[in-house]
């Protein structure tokens, strides 16, 4: 699993099996949404990034050799 700290308040965590990542709130400790479905294969990375256009947002790659980008 690979994990990374958003903020203050939320942790990301791929989830490799499920070909998702998992946004969970530090404060109250729990999931608060799973996406899923959004590789055809476990996603094996994901990384926040300044986006000079979107500000910050989410990069994942997965085994499907596709990288995608999230933002708010």
């Amino acid at each position: 699993m690979y994990i990374i700290q958003w903020n203050d308040k939320y942790i990301i965590a791929a989830d490799f099996e499920n070909r998702s990542f998992k946004i969970i709130d530090i404060e109250d400790q729990k999931s608060i949404l799973e996406k899923k479905g959004f590789h055809q294969k476990e996603v094996k990375c994901i990384k926040k990034i300044n986006h000079s256009v979107y500000g910050e947002s989410l990069l994942s790659a997965a085994r499907d050799k596709i990288i995608k980008l999230y933002s708010i």
